[in-house]
């Protein structure tokens, strides 16, 4: 089995007004992080749960309002 990492961002909002979608695929984790960080990502980590998991923030203001996402990684197995 062969493995792809998917980036996923959403807006950053709750309920209703929540929007995700996944951006790209990669090959490897590595390949997924560097994107999102030259996307203009940063890197960050949190606990959820009991389990630790790397997250990233991107945040955008001006003096009259301000823009964020969240992205993450998700790591699925292909069947072939």
């Amino acid at each position: 089995m062969s493995k792809v990492y998917l980036v996923e961002t959403d807006n950053g909002e709750a309920y209703e007004d929540y929007f995700s979608s996944v951006v790209k695929a990669f090959t490897t984790y590595r390949a997924a992080s560097e994107w999102l960080i030259s996307e203009g990502y940063e890197p960050y980590y949190e606990m959820f749960h009991g389990e630790g998991r790397l997250r990233f923030y991107w945040e955008e203001s001006d003096e009259y309002m301000s823009d964020c996402s969240f992205g993450k990684i998700i790591e699925m197995e292909l069947e072939e």
